[in-house]
């Protein structure tokens, strides 16, 4: 981990010393809100529009809430020298991570982690890390305490499908690539939770007439001597699979399903990796645009929106996406 030492200290000390300072402000203010009459001219300003907040100003001179005015004042000039403490403590030498990659941090406890390239904070201490957490959501507008370890396959499957378009455009682009994965983690979460399914119009009929064509091809496929045998039923289970997901079917919910069979043999546990694989692939298909809109499952007038098919195919389960991490790098 590349970075300097004692500019990373000197903008951490400049950090404690702002908040320090703010947190013995709203402390004064909390004094000076002990006063009932204060906290009743507090509370009518504060319901107040922009318009005549102004004309209160200039006729209200109770002088506890001069104090208070000042006060709120002091701590908004802090605040702006917060945020450019941040924003220029992101893009210095002092920053711990490289700015010529894209990162997105979760939260370990005590540290911080990133899910795309594995590097850690753990050397920094408890209180460093929050600096560092706080600059982060403050500059890329999202908190990294909101995600855990668990989130980084989803994270890693997320920005692995968009790579290639953002090669060389991370710098240009970073807050967008950003907006994009807490989008669909927050989609794939309430997927999990509530396993509601948007389908646009596929045909049930379609569906089933299909899956009958399907079963057909593979015991036709199951009694052949072709040299491709193995690769020919791949493709048949995926697309079994891509049916019974467009039906409605969980993907976390199959691959429990598949892992809960009792394995006695060898033999045994290829064929369930043969199936897992078969399930992934077909999940991996429907999360892909270009495969959806080529796919014919859907009706070329009423395609769903992308942020509908997310709802629908993206899974936050870990054991999913870190089967998919692992397809990937065969």
């Amino acid at each position: 981990m590349q970075y300097d030492k004692n500019e990373f200290i000197y903008y951490y000390n400049n950090y404690l010393d702002i908040k320090s300072r703010i947190e013995g402000i709203n402390g004064n203010i909390s004094e000076l809100l002990e006063d009932d009459e204060l906290k009743e001219i507090v509370d009518f300003y504060n319901h107040l529009n922009n318009q005549m907040k102004k004309r209160f100003n200039r006729i209200m001179h109770h002088n506890n809430f001069v104090r208070y005015k000042l006060k709120v004042k002091m701590i908004e000039e802090f605040e702006k020298s917060l945020d450019k403490l941040y924003q220029d403590f992101i893009k210095s030498k002092a920053f711990p991570f490289s700015k010529d990659e894209f990162h997105f941090f979760v939260s370990s406890d005590t540290y911080l982690v990133d899910a795309i390239n594995d590097e850690d904070s753990k050397d920094f201490s408890e209180e460093e890390n929050k600096f560092i957490s706080d600059c982060i959501t403050d500059v890329y507008k999202y908190n990294p305490n909101d995600y855990t370890k668990n989130d980084i396959p989803l994270i890693k499957v997320l920005f692995l499908i968009k790579e290639d378009f953002f090669k060389g455009r991370i710098s240009f682009i970073y807050n967008d690539i950003v907006c994009y994965i807490t989008r669909n983690v927050f989609f794939a979460k309430l997927n999990d939770e509530y396993k509601s399914y948007l389908y646009g119009s596929i045909d049930k009929w379609k569906i089933k007439a299909l899956r009958n064509n399907l079963n057909c091809q593979q015991k036709i496929i199951l009694k052949s001597d072709s040299d491709y045998k193995e690769l020919l039923l791949f493709s048949v289970r995926t697309a079994f699979y891509e049916l019974e997901l467009l039906d409605g079917k969980n993907v976390g919910d199959i691959i429990e399903h598949l892992e809960d069979k009792d394995i006695k043999n060898e033999h045994q546990k290829r064929k369930q990796d043969f199936e897992i694989d078969s399930l992934i692939k077909a999940y991996y298909n429907l999360m892909d645009n270009d495969f959806r809109d080529n796919s014919g499952y859907f009706r070329e007038s009423d395609k769903l929106p992308e942020s509908e098919y997310i709802i629908k195919f993206e899974t936050a389960n870990p054991k999913v996406n870190e089967r998919i991490l692992k397809m990937k790098r065969r």
